[in-house]
């Protein structure tokens, strides 16, 4: 990948805009101080993966935030807080999927996909944080190579766990 050319696979819905393939990952959430864990009983396989998809489903449908800064030339602000949506909406997505209580034979590899959901949340706010007055999407992302690096590799993670777990029409790698 060239520097000036340089791409953020976007978890999130799945879009060919612009240019930009974006990620739509479902993920789940272990639990934690800050986040909700499983409630109810150990759902079997498929009713796992029937209410996982489902929740996928309103995600898919979602705005990308991101994808519509680039496409109407936002910058500045408005970019940073195109950051911030985008990495709300995927704390959203992981609280709600971590709601779900998955087969137990299915316990570590939800574990695993929530913890890199979440860091993926933690780099976008990282890049929300980066972006300076007049810096479109590109820009922020052709500046921090590193990070956007680091965010492809997640999401490449993601997407694989994502697919172990059955939840193949939640996953979209562009």
């Amino acid at each position: 990948m060239t520097r000036t050319r340089r791409r953020l696979v976007v978890v999130v819905a799945v879009a060919l805009v612009a240019g930009i393939a974006a990620v739509s990952v479902v993920l789940l959430t272990g639990g934690g101080e800050d986040h909700p864990g499983p409630t109810g009983p150990v759902l079997s396989a498929s009713a796992f993966t029937t209410r996982a998809e489902a929740i996928c489903a309103g995600l898919a449908s979602a705005t990308d935030p991101l994808t519509e800064a680039e496409t109407t030339n936002a910058t500045g602000a408005t970019v940073e807080q195109a950051f911030r949506s985008r990495s709300a909406t995927l704390r959203k997505l992981a609280d709600d999927l971590g709601r779900l209580n998955p087969p137990t034979e299915s316990a570590a590899d939800a574990a695993k996909l929530v913890g890199k959901l979440r860091d993926y949340a933690d780099g976008l706010d990282e890049l929300a944080g980066t972006v300076r007055s007049g810096q479109g999407v590109l820009d922020v992302f052709n500046a921090n190579g590193a990070r956007v690096d680091a965010l492809n590799a997640i999401a490449q993670t993601v997407g694989t766990k994502a697919i172990l777990l059955g939840l193949d029409n939640c996953v979209t790698l562009g």
